[in-house]
């Protein structure tokens, strides 16, 4: 049992078992509650809604209440959200989903392919000599 208590890895296991206890019970966040529009719009005509993040690839808005509460919700397609919340006073934020690594994959792909392709042709030519 000594060997145990003097042996490194278990004070790392305890330190990793307090770390992980102490990040699940005061730094996890709730997730926002889920609203229909519908009921969404109407808080923002009540003028309940303090902030709005708009989600713009996605078609969702994340808001915080004036009480501090959050809310996520989607809006439709060709619904302008982003004129009914600044006439209503609302602070808004667009946020557009960068797809760069997306594109760099498509764009390098093709020679990432075409290179190893090559060089196992190669490789294979060197063997048949």
């Amino acid at each position: 049992m000594q060997k145990i208590l003097r042996n490194g890895v278990f004070y790392f296991l305890i330190l990793i078992l307090a770390l992980w206890l102490i990040q699940g019970t005061f730094l996890s966040n709730k997730p926002p509650k889920k609203l229909n529009f519908n009921e969404f719009i109407k808080d923002v005509e009540a003028g309940k809604v303090a902030h709005v993040k708009i989600l713009d690839t996605d078609k969702v808005i994340e808001a915080t209440y004036k009480n501090g509460s959050k809310v996520k919700s989607s809006y439709p397609e060709n619904y302008d959200i982003a004129k009914k919340l600044l006439s209503s006073d609302v602070e808004v934020e667009v946020e557009h989903k960068n797809m760069l690594w997306l594109s760099v994959l498509l764009n390098v792909a093709p020679w990432i392919l075409l290179f190893s392709v090559d060089f196992h042709a190669a490789a294979d030519a060197r063997e048949w000599k």
